[in-house]
């Protein structure tokens, strides 16, 4: 599919780690001919026992998957908010370098996370900073930087609020929302109009267990009536079989796909 086709098009997609190791190649392969169109890839190659980042979006493409995002990690994000720079400068250089990976392949959108559990009990001169310098490097790079709700939405907003650029989003965990929601009227009322991307999986409400749609319990015909109306960006399944671990990888991803159509149907019945 073509670079430049219109996100509604990739429409669904997946994150390509979803529990299953083996070779890159054969992995894209089967998420293509389960019926998806697109991936999220973790940048990082250990999961999927890849040699380096950097060979698994062309192996993607060659799959005949359009790369939607690169999700980075997050274990060392707080450190985007410390007052040390010999604690901060590392990692901000890290994430600037992400930044950097995704202009050279192609990669529309990277994806992280604000905070690694709590974070800093409110924004931090130095934090704001630090996002200052993702922000105008995104610009510089043609990349979307978007920030995924997790357990501080609070921190989120406050960025959202304080870096108006068009380079700069949101990336709408609906599980995380339904375990971390927003104060009312919560995140997508508040910057609806500045969501890059969406991830979706189940939950029971206790732990992030990254169900397929109809395990948990999300309300889905609310979350679908919720998203902004014209809505036509990405929707990334983020799941993984802890429901069915008997299954074979082509099950499981049929199975995906199934309920991601049926989503993707449903949303855009609302939007």
């Amino acid at each position: 599919m073509a670079a430049d086709a219109p996100p509604s098009a990739h429409r669904p997609g997946i994150f390509a780690w979803f529990g299953y190791r083996m070779p890159l190649p054969e992995l894209f392969r089967l998420v293509r001919a389960a019926g998806f169109r697109s991936v999220s890839l973790w940048w990082d190659p250990a999961p999927t026992r890849c040699a380096t980042v950097h060979g698994m979006p062309a192996l993607a493409r060659d799959a005949g998957l359009y790369v939607e995002s690169a999700h980075v990690p997050f274990s060392r994000s707080n450190a985007l908010w410390a007052a040390d720079p010999a604690v901060r400068q590392p990692v901000l250089e890290e994430y600037l370098a992400w930044l950097g990976d995704c202009a050279v392949h192609r990669i529309p959108r990277l994806v992280m996370h604000v905070v690694s559990g709590h974070g800093p009990e409110a924004p931090t001169e130095t934090g704001m900073d630090s996002f200052r310098q993702l922000v105008r490097a995104a610009e510089a790079r043609g990349v979307t930087l978007a920030l995924e709700n997790t357990r501080r939405p609070d921190l989120l907003s406050a960025l959202l609020a304080a870096f108006p650029s068009p380079r700069l989003g949101l990336c709408y965990d609906i599980s995380h929302d339904r375990l971390w929601p927003a104060e009312a009227p919560g995140l997508l009322w508040r910057h609806g109009d500045r969501l890059a991307t969406v991830h979706l999986s189940d939950t029971d409400g206790r732990l992030d267990r990254h169900w397929l749609p109809g395990d948990g319990v999300v309300d889905w015909p609310a979350f679908a009536a919720a998203l902004p109306r014209g809505y036509a960006g990405p929707l990334m399944l983020e799941v993984m079989p802890y429901k069915t671990p008997a299954l074979s990888a082509e099950a499981f991803l049929a199975e995906a796909s199934q309920r991601a159509g049926r989503l993707d149907a449903l949303i855009r019945e609302h939007t």
